[in-house]
């Protein structure tokens, strides 16, 4: 059993050297023995008398949104609960700024051997692998990356995040771009409550900062791993006292807030669109991703009508779309094809996309799935972009049609597929979305 005790946030100490902890080498699997012991920390957690009211409170305050209104909302809201509530328990069952361990979440259940682990998946998407690093303010951090020589992530970038859980906004952030990387593929990234002052790599703490988010962007699911990271902590004697906030304490308050801002956000960038319509715009520091473009809306559809949507590629290097539902929980993507990107779809001759979102299979190659989906969410991506984007031409167009009319819609413009052919896709989505949990 779970015993109440304090989180031991800060230490008055002096330490000669760093504190050693936890790292993911490239090649190896996410799965660490480490993160198996947060995993285990999390389950015995979500089994504690407080976080099941905390997950029915989360569930009562999704109940009152407009998602569910509606049938598929109210379907797949429990689920949802239950992955954002795991979720968050794992950052709370890693959280000792003073011992950082690196956090895999936001990804979809998976069995290795005879353990099975729940998903945590919220505000996701299926190229990207999330890690997270607890942290405070109050001490100094020493992070160290290695690119993957084999098979390096398309992209990464590191986030100084406040709570709740993962839904705060960044206060700073270090792209790759920016990132100077040596010649071995190792780089260094320091991280405190100072400003830069001429250190490259530098992440600046915040009052109230208590995570660094790390995101990896796999765009060929088969050829890509995320960076090996390992992180230390350098704690001085000018640190505070121990919090008073305890670890049951600190989840039922993570939970309800995220639940919160979950319910927030979809209020005002799904709810407060119009279906079936997609603006992009330019995303800020404060948003995530800064420079990025991104857009996301409702689609409501019926058993025989598609949306077809034509993307401008908008000289971006990285260009996704993804189907989730209504509570923004990625629909499950590795084996159905609930998500296409630049890699993955075909272009049209002129470097645009179309995409043809439907609950059956239209017979196109582009084919969102929506997973059985009358209502979800659709996400759009650009990232990498070189030079300002222009926003207002990165949806060509977007339309809702009957099935029986996409055939002279497309007018031959895009390839078709027949069943067998569809099936070895999915095979070959599946077997490539493996390699991320697989250390060959």
């Amino acid at each position: 059993m779970i015993t109440r005790r304090l989180v031991p946030l800060v230490t008055s100490m002096v330490l000669a050297a760093p504190l050693a902890a936890d790292s993911q080498q490239p090649g190896l699997p996410l799965v660490t023995p480490a993160l198996g012991d947060i995993q285990a920390a999390a389950l015995e957690l979500r089994e504690q008398p407080e976080i099941v009211e905390a997950r029915d409170k989360a569930i009562i305050l999704f109940k009152k949104t407009r998602s569910a209104s509606l049938a598929d909302g109210l379907a797949t809201l429990e689920a949802a609960v239950d992955e954002l509530v795991f979720g968050v328990l794992l950052g709370v069952a890693a959280n000792d700024p003073c011992q950082p361990r690196v956090v895999w979440s936001g990804n979809l259940p998976y069995t290795i051997g005879n353990k099975t682990v729940p998903g945590s998946r919220y505000a996701d998407g299926p190229d990207r692998i999330y890690r997270s690093i607890p942290v405070n303010p109050a001490y100094r951090y020493t992070l160290t990356g290695t690119r993957n020589a084999l098979y390096p992530s398309l992209d990464f970038s590191f986030e100084a995040i406040p709570p709740p859980s993962l839904w705060g906004m960044p206060t700073d952030s270090l792209q790759a771009k920016d990132i100077e990387v040596a010649s071995d593929g190792t780089f260094t990234i320091t991280a405190d409550a100072g400003s830069a002052q001429g250190r490259v790599n530098h992440l600046h703490l915040a009052p109230g900062t208590n995570a660094i988010l790390i995101r990896d962007t796999l765009s060929d699911w088969s050829k890509q791993r995320p960076n090996g990271i390992s992180v230390s902590a350098t704690v001085s004697d000018q640190s505070p006292g121990a919090s008073s906030m305890d670890t049951i304490d600190n989840a039922v308050s993570q939970i309800i807030a995220t639940a919160q801002s979950t319910a927030g956000f979809l209020e005002q960038m799904v709810w407060k669109n119009t279906p079936n319509q997609l603006t992009a715009f330019e995303r800020k520091v404060d948003q995530g991703m800064p420079g990025a473009v991104f857009a996301a809306s409702r689609f409501a559809l019926g058993d025989d009508e598609v949306l077809v949507i034509a993307l401008d590629p908008l000289a971006a290097d990285y260009l996704a779309v993804q189907i989730s539902d209504l509570w923004m929980r990625s629909a499950s993507y590795d084996r159905r094809h609930t998500s296409l990107n630049n890699q993955q779809a075909i272009a049209n001759p002129d470097g645009s996309f179309t995409l043809i979102v439907s609950r059956q299979d239209p017979g196109y190659i582009n084919w969102l799935d929506t997973d059985n989906l009358h209502d979800g969410i659709v996400m759009v991506r650009w990232e990498l972009i070189s030079g300002a984007p222009d926003v207002n031409s990165a949806v060509r167009e977007i339309q809702k049609l009957p099935l029986s009319e996409l055939d002279n819609h497309l007018a031959g413009k895009q390839r078709k597929v027949s069943a067998q052919e569809r099936q070895a896709l999915l095979d070959q989505r599946y077997q490539s979305y493996l390699f991320r949990l697989s250390e060959q």
